[in-house]
């Protein structure tokens, strides 16, 4: 890439709608590094020589999963300082075999790009996509969505619970330990003064 912040759009389409696979490995082959790395919630790719097959690997099986996969990119933006791209992309994603209705999913993908010197372009060294877990159902299994959906939110409501009953306890401790503190202080002031009193010579 020449402009990573304007082609990195193009780049996403071109990997995710390839025709053949020939064309998705030749976009591969043309936008990663050979040493690139690949993260994702289900499967993982470490960085390191050849490694670039792997991703191949990767996008091929994802196509043969779903053979037509739709997506809108809804946002791009591009960090210049650290060459970091993050895309946010809501895709439909259909296993071939499922009797499940479609659903879309929302993922928002990071990009590390690295400029080689000897063409001047830059170079995806990783990619790392980020899902929920409700998206990640919608994907795999759709009719689950809703439920991880319900739980996340009744985690929600059991976090702000647990906020307030816990709040009081840790009120509660504070308010003791703060009046031990004072006693404590009373109490060093009080021996402080009698000490005083005994250096003195005026002891009854």
């Amino acid at each position: 890439m020449n402009h990573p912040e304007t082609e990195l759009s193009g780049v996403v389409k071109e990997l995710v709608l390839a025709k053949t696979i020939q064309a998705q490995h030749k976009t591969i082959e043309t936008y990663f590094a050979p040493d690139a790395g690949f993260n994702h919630p289900l499967c993982s790719i470490p960085r390191g020589r050849g490694s670039i097959e792997k991703i191949k690997g990767v996008y091929e099986w994802y196509k043969d999963m779903s053979p037509k996969i739709d997506i809108d990119i809804d946002s791009v933006v591009y960090d210049h300082e650290n060459n970091v791209g993050y895309i946010e992309i809501v895709q439909v994603f259909h296993i071939f075999i499922s009797l499940f209705a479609q659903a879309p999913a929302k993922l928002l993908v990071r990009v590390k790009l690295e400029k080689k010197f000897s063409d001047s372009k830059y170079y995806i060294i990783q990619q790392d996509d980020h899902y929920q877990p409700e998206d990640i159902a919608s994907l795999v299994l759709p009719f689950l969505a809703p439920l991880v959906i319900g739980i996340k939110n009744f985690a929600g409501r059991l976090c702000g619970f647990n906020a307030v009953a816990f709040g009081a306890l840790r009120n509660a401790i504070h308010m003791c330990m703060t009046a031990i503190g004072a006693w404590i202080k009373g109490e060093d002031s009080k021996n402080h003064y009698d000490n005083g009193i005994t250096m003195n010579g005026r002891v009854d």
